[in-house]
């Protein structure tokens, strides 16, 4: 396998050979314990030759998390490269503290920059506190600071890059239950009050750590149809960026394999929710 770099459509970079690598393979045929279906092949040893090219790159993937710091940093020449396809960034007025260091990062002051540079903001409501886990305080806190966070995104009327309200994040081990009651009651609550006062911005969801699929149907139960909106497609400024593609990843529901009307469910950071 060779490493390139490029994007859809347009030319590969330059090949960078890397050396032959063994990687030793469980019984299961996967390296990790529980899997099925897979016959045991006679040589246990999985040898890769990532110097041998297989074919031109025929899909690629940009985006950041908590990529950008406020209007300025990073600089734009560093971002236009990436040609970044969204950011997921934290509340507006956001209060988040990750390792200690000060709250940085707000979806609206951070628009402006990811617009520049090509991409689309999914603001990411719950990092308005400042813990992570998120500390639960009570249900008129959090409603009350939904409500701040959707009046002031509708009061910057300047910024059109918004793609997405993420309601929540782990909900699987980041919400309280005991204190907060079922996530799910609690996802259509939140979500009913942002579509109070916006009924336009799709909501991302449900950012599980991993693909859960009782999370998933669930989002479109408790409120009937129209209860979970896809997430947009934007295409970035300029004539040579590729188009855009869907942010977000086909999943089983109740009425066909996308559930009703070709809905779909988020997945937020790379690899997980």
């Amino acid at each position: 396998m060779t490493t390139r770099t490029g994007h859809p459509g347009g030319p590969a970079g330059s090949a960078r050979p890397r050396p032959a690598l063994a990687v030793p393979v469980a019984e299961n045929g996967f390296g990790t314990p529980g899997g099925r279906g897979i016959a045991r092949a006679a040589d246990s040893t999985l040898t890769v030759r990532a110097e041998e090219a297989t074919g031109p790159v025929t899909r690629a993937a940009s985006g950041g998390l908590y990529a950008l710091r406020d209007n300025s940093v990073p600089a734009d020449s560093l971002l236009l490269p990436l040609r970044m396809h969204s950011v997921t960034q934290p509340a507006p007025r956001v209060g988040r503290r990750p390792n200690g260091q000060p709250p940085g990062g707000d979806a609206l002051v951070t628009a402006p920059k990811a617009d520049r540079t090509g991409a689309a903001v999914i603001i990411r409501m719950p990092d308005i506190y400042p813990d992570f886990p998120y500390r639960w305080v009570s249900w008129s806190d959090w409603l009350g600071r939904v409500d701040l966070q959707v009046r002031d995104r509708l009061a910057a009327t300047a910024v059109s890059n918004i793609e997405g309200w993420e309601l929540w994040n782990e909900p699987d081990w980041t919400w309280d239950t005991s204190a907060a009651g079922p996530f799910n009651d609690g996802w259509t609550r939140t979500f009913r009050r942002v579509r109070e006062l916006d009924p336009v911005t799709p909501i991302v969801g449900p950012s599980t750590t991993h693909y859960r699929r009782d999370y998933i149907r669930h989002r479109w139960k408790p409120a009937g149809p129209g209860l979970v909106r896809r997430a947009g497609r934007r295409r970035p400024p300029g004539p040579a960026r590729p188009p855009a593609g869907p942010r977000a990843m086909p999943v089983p529901g109740p009425r066909g394999p996308r559930g009703p009307r070709g809905r779909r469910a988020w997945r937020g950071s790379p690899g997980w929710g």
